[in-house]
């Protein structure tokens, strides 16, 4: 499920070119690789803690989600204003 998923998102950004456009943006980048090491090591803390946290690690990862596709969105209207 986990891979399906992951697979599922990395297919949807490189469709949509948001990955070779972030290359034109160097912050918003580095922005993204953060979010995502953010979710690494709060996926890594959930194992660590067999998942009893309360819910709030997974909170913690839906809003990273949001915040990586709202970076996606930057992304896009910053090559909507370069042109």
């Amino acid at each position: 499920m986990k891979k399906t998923l992951l697979a599922a998102l990395l297919g949807a950004i490189l469709g949509s070119g948001l990955v070779l456009a972030a290359e034109d943006h160097p912050n918003l980048r580095a922005a993204k690789q953060l979010v995502h090491q953010a979710m690494e090591d709060t996926t890594a803390a959930q194992k660590d803690n067999h998942y009893d946290m309360k819910g709030h690690a997974e909170a913690a990862k839906k809003l990273m989600h949001q915040a990586e596709e709202e970076l996606n969105q930057a992304i896009g209207a910053a090559n909507k204003n370069k042109k």
